[in-house]
C-alpha cells in the first residue's frame, strides 16, 4: 500500500513548507524528520558543532573542504589535522621503514621519476 499512501500524500505535503509539517507530526507524538539537501546538512547546527566538515589546506588543490572523524570518543576524540598526501609524498620514508638503504631508495626514486608519465611528456 506504500505506493497508493504516497499518492495521496504528497500533494498534500507539497501544499505547505517541511517546518509547519514536522511540528504538527511532532505534536501527536509521529516521529519524522526532513530529507535535506546537501547544502542543508551542512549547514546543520550538529553537523557544524560536530566537525563533521573541515577546512584544510592542500598543496595542490588549495584550500578545500573534508569530512571530519564521524565518531567522537572522548578519551580519543581524533581529528582530522593533515590533508590527504600528494602522489609519492611519503615514498622514501616507507621504503626506509621497509629497509630499503638511502642508494636502493634514491635509485628507486629515480626509475620512478622515468617512468612517470610526467617525465614522458617531457
Amino acid at each position: 500500500h506504500r505506493e497508493a499512501l504516497a499518492a495521496e500524500l504528497q500533494p498534500a505535503f507539497r501544499r505547505r513548507p517541511a517546518a509547519p509539517w514536522l511540528a504538527a507530526l511532532e505534536a501527536e507524538g509521529i516521529a519524522a524528520g526532513p530529507v535535506n539537501r546537501l547544502d542543508q546538512v551542512f549547514a546543520d547546527p550538529q553537523v557544524v558543532a560536530r566537525e563533521m566538515v573541515v577546512e584544510l589546506d592542500h598543496p595542490t588543490v588549495g584550500r578545500h573542504r573534508v569530512l571530519g572523524i564521524p565518531v567522537k570518543l572522548s578519551a580519543t576524540p581524533g581529528a582530522v589535522r593533515a590533508p590527504a598526501p600528494v602522489l609519492g609524498q611519503h615514498t622514501e620514508e616507507i621504503l626506509r621503514e621497509l629497509g630499503y638503504s638511502a642508494e636502493e631508495t634514491r635509485a628507486f626514486l629515480e626509475l620512478t621519476r622515468e617512468a612517470s608519465p610526467k617525465a614522458a611528456r617531457g
